[in-house]
């Protein structure tokens, strides 16, 4: 791939940063041999005109992109604007010293080369004023010294979290004996880190052991995590769901939503996030769904997607209108597979409930427990001829 093609391509996907353009401005433009070979009529004579390289002399912003034979402004494509340099790029031999006058006093041009000149370079406020300097010095240390106390806290958080922890306790006063493990492994770790232990004694602004605190250090956690496994997704050739239902301690009911996929050989298996549905019905939960998957930007590739898990037969009601069926209409290949976490006494049971013989057949063996439980007798002469014990018969087992 070109150099012209890589930086347009970074653009496209939002990515070219402060540090691609300082290293792109380090190895300069590049100066490609171009395939352009144009024939014209001047004056009732034909002319030939070929890519030369000494028309890369012409300008000291001049570069050329040997996968799309043109030439660009090494500028304006760092700092992009919406010119045809920038854009398409420029083929025209016979009017290019013209398009490189006209587009050098262009006002896109000046704005991109002044941004051009001063990246990457050293602030002269720095190399003038020593007081300026020196505040700048004093506020870099002040933003590492933060960054490394906000890494200790963020460090107890995930400790917390990765045994399921409870963050916070009953009582977490200064006086309490019992303030929760959150805020003892605090200060377990001040003990050990004499710089964590002397701002938790002197800090009057950020107290980072604050519930709001804490409530914003989990969001930004979920919002990097979920990011993160966005780009993953995006990278995995194939995706697997599973959607289970919960009910929490207010009586709610949420959908889990569970993310497989495989990346670079390696199967990953990641919670994403609490999902509210509107309502419990059928098409509201398959809305909500649907919503997460394009979030996910899924739809896109809808072959992507080859499995689906949804928790025992509460989602599976309704042989015609289930959630199955409901996404399979929009992603065709995403098959059912059953979870080892879901009963799947209950799945068999809906499958096997279909077919007559079938259904007879599991009625016959339920009777065989129910005759049996039902009389002290029965059981004894069972116990003692085959010597085991029949488990009570239930509709699902």
């Amino acid at each position: 791939m070109s150099v012209i093609e890589k930086i347009k391509e970074l653009r496209s996907a939002d990515k070219l940063d402060f540090e691609k353009r300082v290293e792109l401005k380090k190895h300069g433009r590049p100066l490609p041999d171009l395939e352009i070979k144009q024939t014209s009529r001047d004056k009732n004579k034909e002319v030939h005109r070929n890519f030369r390289r000494s028309l890369y002399d012409l300008a000291d912003w001049i570069c050329g992109c040997d996968v799309s034979n043109a030439f660009y402004c090494f500028v304006c494509i760092l700092f992009p604007n919406d010119s045809s340099w920038c854009t398409t790029g420029i083929t025209d031999l016979k009017h290019l010293k013209e398009k490189i006058r006209k587009h050098s006093r262009s006002a896109e041009h000046i704005k991109s080369s002044m941004n051009y000149s001063i990246i990457g370079n050293v602030d002269i406020r720095l190399q003038l004023n020593n007081d300026y300097r020196q505040s700048v010095t004093e506020f870099n240390e002040n933003v590492s010294k933060n960054r490394y106390i906000l890494n200790k806290i963020i460090d107890c958080v995930k400790f917390c979290g990765a045994f399921e922890l409870a963050l916070r306790g009953h009582n977490e006063t200064n006086s309490s004996k019992n303030p929760g493990v959150f805020l003892g492994l605090v200060d377990f770790v001040a003990e050990l880190d004499p710089i964590f232990k002397q701002y938790l004694e002197r800090a009057t602004v950020f107290e980072g052991t604050s519930k709001s605190v804490q409530n914003d250090l989990l969001d930004s956690m979920l919002a990097v995590a979920q990011g993160r496994i966005k780009e993953e997704i995006h990278s995995a050739d194939y995706v697997a769901v599973q959607v289970d239902e919960m009910i929490d301690s207010s009586s709610k009911m949420r959908m889990i939503f569970i993310i497989r996929y495989v990346l670079s050989g390696v199967v990953y298996e990641r919670f994403l996030k609490f999902v509210d549905p509107p309502g419990a019905k059928m098409e509201q939960l398959t809305n909500a769904i649907f919503q997460e998957l394009e979030i996910l930007e899924i739809n896109k590739k809808p072959e992507k997607l080859i499995g689906l898990s949804f928790d025992a037969a509460s989602t599976m009601s309704g042989r015609l209108g289930g959630l199955q069926k409901k996404i399979k209409e929009h992603y065709p290949i995403a098959n059912f597979i059953h979870c080892y976490a879901h009963e799947l006494n209950m799945i068999v049971q809906k499958a096997a409930s279909q077919d007559k013989n079938v259904k007879v057949f599991f009625a016959s063996l339920h009777a065989f427990s129910t005759f049996f439980s039902r009389s002290s007798k029965c059981m004894a002469v069972l116990d003692e001829i085959i010597k085991v014990r029949l488990p009570k018969g239930s509709p699902t087992t």
